[in-house]
């Protein structure tokens, strides 16, 4: 009874968040091209990006769905970074940088995985951009606490973003154009997925790590995602196909090694 609860409420706070407090029916298709979005992003990842050379990494609550929805496919190298307001890092002056950069670190390497975790992956920073310049600045500053504490580690970002809005240039890695920017791009931009965020926002001029626990909120939201995906039959196709391929590679890795034994004889 609770759990049904749980998803009653969850779905009202979602749709609520993304529809308006009136929660007009005549918004629904908003919630579906969101999901949508989500799962194709969240697809385009895994095959761009495959896990087993790649740890996601979602910067702060934007990429709340996408977090989310890889792990309820399974993936095990991924980690919700609680981190806000990069963009205004460098112009901060109420606190030396010195002090401002010892507290970003500190965090880092409270949250990032540890050169034994990597195993050699590289670290995939995912937010979303609207500028581009926020990403940019906390790829920067990954990039210099791993050449101190994650030395060997290479790092890559990844912005979703509508096309018309990013600067294209600040962004030189990787970057993925939304499809239907007023689905979640809007709900990004208006922070409908903060009240479902694994935690809390981040500053590092705030410096309130003690807070940052996984909030119920978060758990409901991928209970609600989870039946979304259960009934998503491009998903399941997916997933079948990615099934195929793996099955394939093991026997043709099986067949490899049969045949190269024999040849030593």
């Amino acid at each position: 009874m609770r759990f049904a609860a749980a998803l009653i409420l969850i779905s009202t706070v979602f749709y609520s968040s993304i529809a308006g407090a009136d929660g007009d029916p005549g918004l629904n298709p908003f919630l579906a091209k969101s999901y949508d979005e989500t799962r194709d992003v969240a697809l385009h990842i895994l095959e761009r990006f495959p896990p087993d050379q790649y740890w996601y990494v979602g910067l702060g609550r934007s990429p709340t769905p996408i977090t989310a929805f890889l792990e309820l496919l399974g993936v095990d190298g991924i980690t919700t970074l609680p981190l806000s307001g990069m963009k205004s890092f460098d112009g901060y002056k109420d606190l030396p940088k010195a002090e401002l950069r010892s507290r970003l670190y500190s965090h880092f390497d409270s949250w990032l995985p540890s050169a034994m975790d990597l195993d050699n992956r590289k670290l995939l920073l995912i937010d979303y951009a609207s500028t581009g310049e926020g990403l940019v600045t906390a790829m920067r500053e990954a990039r210099s606490f791993a050449e101190l504490h994650r030395p060997g580690t290479e790092i890559v970002s990844l912005g979703l973003f509508r096309m018309e809005k990013t600067k294209e240039a600040l962004l030189a890695n990787q970057i993925i154009p939304l499809q239907v920017p007023e689905a979640m791009g809007d709900a990004m931009v208006y922070s409908a997925f903060d009240k479902v965020a694994k935690m809390q926002s981040w500053h590092p001029w705030d410096d309130t790590r003690a807070s940052l626990t996984t909030r119920p909120e978060h758990q409901a939201f991928k209970d609600f995602l989870s039946e979304q995906m259960a009934r998503d039959r491009i998903l399941q196709r997916f997933t079948q196909n990615r099934t195929s391929i793996i099955q394939s590679r093991v026997q043709f890795d099986c067949l490899s090694k049969h045949l190269r034994t024999l040849l030593k004889k």
